[in-house]
C-alpha cells in the first residue's frame, strides 16, 4: 500500500494441537497487528508422554506471520 509495507515471516513449531493453538492465539492477541496465515498441520509421527493425555499426538505446524509497518516520510516510492 501507499502508507504501509507488509512484512511476512515463515515459522514452524512442534507440539500438541492445544499448544499450537495457544501459540497462534497469543500471536493474534499481541498489541501490534500480527496475523498467522497459511497454517499447515502435519502429524510428526511421535506421541508425547503426558500425564493427562498419554496418547496425545505431536504435530508440526508451519505458518507465516504477517504484520504491517508504516512507511516513513523519507522512503522512495
Amino acid at each position: 500500500g501507499e502508507t504501509f509495507d507488509t512484512m511476512k515471516y515463515r515459522m514452524s513449531m512442534q507440539g500438541s494441537y492445544h499448544q499450537i493453538g495457544a501459540l497462534l492465539t497469543a500471536v493474534g492477541s499481541l498489541r501490534r497487528i500480527i496475523v498467522p496465515v497459511n497454517v499447515s498441520l502435519t502429524p510428526s509421527g511421535t506421541r508425547e508422554a503426558r500425564q493427562n493425555a498419554p496418547d496425545e499426538r505431536i504435530l508440526t505446524a508451519a505458518f507465516d506471520i504477517q504484520t504491517y509497518v508504516a512507511k516513513t516520510a523519507g522512503e522512495d516510492k
